[in-house]
């Protein structure tokens, strides 16, 4: 059948390379029919012609009729019953039902008719493992967005929570410059809080932890520089204290 359509189209190109593009399968309804699904590109050139000579109408309509003789089944007037059904779905969700039915079909076929032609047996093995590999792709795509989702909700978590980091530190730097010892003690214990939230959590890294530090230290510099004394706030990294070390 490939030689046929390759010499029918007139391709130029190798027809062993031609034929690993075109796909072979077959429905057992009613009335049994063939699926052959044959590239409409092929090496950069529009297979206009498949249309205009209507080429894989006449190569189905003969293998059906073919296939179903074979089997003892009147083909006299064989007509597929399901055709073009339904809107076009979106490409990964149609080429998956469309593998999981052609699957499905094809082992039916087999175990009803042992006497099948070995294109049919050959169709039933590629159905299968076009079946597998669209299963594996919506696993990976799966994997994928809810990798996404956790990166936006860590993301999310860790702008919020270095916006308050940052606030109560400035609210505890002008408390010390403001010489008010009840307020410095409330709002260094505010500082502390906001930064175990930060060093705490899952969704932080060392890179975060590390910035902690680095503001803490820069503040208490300026602090000490201007000739005030300073206590400085403290931090806990996953339940393990960590001080100015």
């Amino acid at each position: 059948m490939v030689n046929k359509i390759h010499k029918e189209l007139e391709i130029k190109e190798d027809v062993n390379r031609f034929g690993r593009t075109c796909f072979l399968n077959i429905h057992d309804q009613a009335n049994p029919h063939l699926n052959l699904l044959v590239p409409r590109i092929f090496a950069g050139e529009r297979l206009a012609d498949l249309d205009r000579k209507n080429v894989l109408a006449k190569l189905k309509l003969q293998f059906n009729q073919s296939v179903l003789k074979h089997c003892n089944i009147d083909h006299t007037h064989h007509k597929p019953l399901r055709a073009n059904v339904g809107r076009r779905k979106t490409a990964q969700r149609h080429e998956y039902d469309k593998a999981k039915a052609e699957a499905q079909n094809a082992s039916k076929l087999v175990l009803e008719a042992q006497n099948v032609t070995t294109v049919a047996v050959l169709a039933q093995k590629e159905a299968e493992t076009k079946l597998k590999e669209l299963e594996i792709k919506e696993i990976e795509l799966d994997n994928k967005r809810s990798q996404i989702m956790f990166e936006k909700a860590k993301l999310n978590f860790i702008v919020k929570a270095f916006n308050d980091f940052k606030s109560s530190l400035i609210l505890w730097v002008n408390s010390i410059r403001n010489d008010s010892m009840l307020e410095v003690l409330v709002k260094r214990q505010d500082v502390e809080e906001k930064a175990n939230k930060i060093t705490e959590s899952d969704k932080a890294d060392e890179s975060d932890i590390l910035l902690v530090d680095n503001m803490i230290n820069t503040e208490v510099s300026e602090l000490e520089k201007n000739g005030l004394e300073v206590t400085r706030p403290t931090y806990r990294r996953r339940n393990k204290l960590n001080g100015s070390t």
